[in-house]
């Protein structure tokens, strides 16, 4: 059996910290900059599942409003 390929492994921690980092990921230039081929690239990702691998968002507790807007249009908007 073939051994990992240690770019495999480099490709997918780049990817990680890049889009943890908040960063738009070009699959393309991160095979360029592996040595690798895009469909290659692109075949790790989907088998390795690097989305996934991905630290969760938290999403922020929704602040109150102190003024609740009417949902029908009735004319009022709340204080605008």
């Amino acid at each position: 059996m073939p051994k990992r390929s240690e770019k495999r492994d480099t490709a997918k921690a780049a990817y990680i910290a890049r889009k943890a980092a908040g960063e738009e990921v070009s699959l393309r230039e991160l095979a360029q900059e592996q040595g690798v081929s895009y469909q290659t690239l692109r075949n790790w990702k989907a088998a390795d599942k690097w989305d996934e691998a991905l630290p969760k968002k938290r999403r922020k507790p929704q602040q109150r409003r102190k003024e609740k807007r009417c949902r029908k249009p009735c004319g009022r908007t709340g204080g605008k």
